[in-house]
């Protein structure tokens, strides 16, 4: 998993909200560089499907907090299919996995302006594409990956504020 994940309720919020925080950029594979900015980059492009992914209610690229990128998102209501669709009887199954082709099937639909990371480099080509990430894959991160806790959390935060705007 690239990122730390937290789900974290709020007292005045109906829903909880999903902070993910990035690994350090010295603990990030060069594949893996600024990997959560171009995810928030792709934004725009999956319109189409915006009711089926998180919407992005803050961002921070600075580092000054965290020392990380991170992002909270909307929470999605649900539960993880390989936690509950076992429960269903397997002829039903065919129907849940023909809704994950057409949503993958939309994903696939959108078309960007190169190949690549959308925020960059670009490639005239998917296999050039590809090459490069697995050039990019072959360096490993600077620093320690020992003590990085890629993992998950759930916390309860009573009574967030936020100051200024």
């Amino acid at each position: 998993m690239y990122n730390t994940t937290y789900r974290i309720t709020v007292d005045h919020l109906e829903t909880p909200v999903i902070l993910r925080i990035a690994p350090a950029p010295g603990q990030q594979f060069s594949s893996e560089r600024e990997l959560m900015r171009n995810e928030y980059v792709t934004v725009p492009y999956l319109s189409p499907i915006a009711g089926l992914v998180p919407r992005v209610l803050f961002a921070d690229w600075s580092q000054e907090i965290t020392g990380r990128d991170w992002i909270v998102q909307s929470h999605l209501a649900g539960v993880p299919a390989p936690e509950r669709l076992g429960a269903y009887p397997r002829g039903l199954w065919p129907g849940f996995f023909a809704q994950l082709g057409e949503i993958t099937a939309r994903i696939h639909e959108v078309r960007g302006r190169h190949f690549g990371p959308v925020a960059g480099p670009g490639h005239r080509t998917r296999s050039a594409a590809v090459i490069a990430s697995l050039n990019a894959s072959r360096t490993p991160p600077t620093g320690s990956l020992r003590n990085h806790p890629r993992g998950r959390g759930e916390h309860t935060v009573p009574n967030v504020g936020v100051e200024g705007q």
